[in-house]
């Protein structure tokens, strides 16, 4: 356990610093899950691209204060103090006007350089899927292409990372199955999976559908007794209902109120927004 932990620390944090978060906003999702293996799941609703810098502006913006700012050695004009051996004494003081704006300008650079570089490193994560977060004439290129992939029926580009897609798939559940995926890209934190196992029955899981892959890893890691983190933004665009209805055995699930009668069997329905903390979990057995 303490490895897993360290783990968490060493690869997952530091990619919540750097990385493009892919993160639902508003959506409605659903899944079916029949007894003779077959399925259907449709998400509607938005995908969003946010960069660090993108996080960064849903957050109160930090002011320069000049309470923050001390100074050492003497003041322009005047005397070095000294202890007793007459070594001079580094003692904080109050700084002076001019050396206040040249601190403050300093704060200013390394606050614009730090952006600067998040901009950046956001770009060069993002054009592993094929996502470019400054041009938008390639953003409505890769919506394109997604629509000649199965199960993405219509996607279109909004602008500032958003996408509005329809996705709709249907089959027999013979292999696990992730949405979203996309042509570029192998690191992916899936919105939903579905995870057969034995004894006929399938695990559900929605780890980034709760505002993005990092926090869902941060929500299973906090389960396991991984201390909170700040590191994490969390969006506020994310807003939705996931709901699973099966006519199988519901062996266990984390909803607010458990299982509900409909025509097709039981439903199982999580709301979600930018508050939640608690990943879309459930095991069904189909056989």
């Amino acid at each position: 356990m303490k490895t897993m932990l360290r783990l968490f620390a060493i690869l997952v944090l530091p990619l919540a610093l750097t990385s493009c978060f892919l993160i639902p906003g508003a959506f409605t999702s659903n899944l079916d899950l029949r007894k003779d293996g077959s399925f259907s799941f449709v998400y509607q609703g938005e995908i969003i691209f946010q960069t660090p810098g993108d996080m960064e502006k849903e957050r109160k913006p930090e002011i320069w204060s000049d309470d923050e700012a001390s100074c050492t050695g003497p003041a322009q004009g005047a005397m070095q103090s000294g202890d007793d051996d007459g070594n001079a004494l580094d003692e904080s003081r109050p700084c002076t006007k001019t050396e206040m704006l040249e601190k403050k300008k300093e704060w200013e650079a390394g606050q614009k350089a730090a952006a600067d570089r998040k901009l950046k490193e956001g770009e060069q994560f993002a054009a592993l899927f094929g996502y470019s977060p400054t041009d938008d004439a390639s953003n409505q290129k890769f919506a394109a292409q997604l629509m000649k992939y199965d199960g993405w029926k219509s996607v279109t580009y909004k602008g500032k990372g958003v996408f509005q897609v329809d996705y709709q798939i249907a089959g027999k559940l013979g292999y696990d199955f992730i949405f979203p995926t996309f042509p570029q890209g192998d690191f992916i934190i899936p919105f939903v999976q579905l995870r057969k196992r034995d004894q006929g029955s399938v695990g559900v899981a929605a780890p980034a559908l709760i505002g993005g892959g990092l926090r869902g890893m941060a929500a299973k890691m906090k389960a396991l007794g991984a201390p909170d983190t700040d590191n994490i933004p969390r969006s506020n665009q994310t807003r939705g209902v996931f709901t699973v209805t099966t006519d199988g055995e519901i062996l266990t699930n984390n909803t607010e109120n458990g299982p509900a009668k409909v025509p097709a069997g039981r439903s199982l329905s999580w709301s979600i927004d930018s508050s939640s903390e608690k990943v879309p979990e459930a095991l069904i057995r189909l056989q």
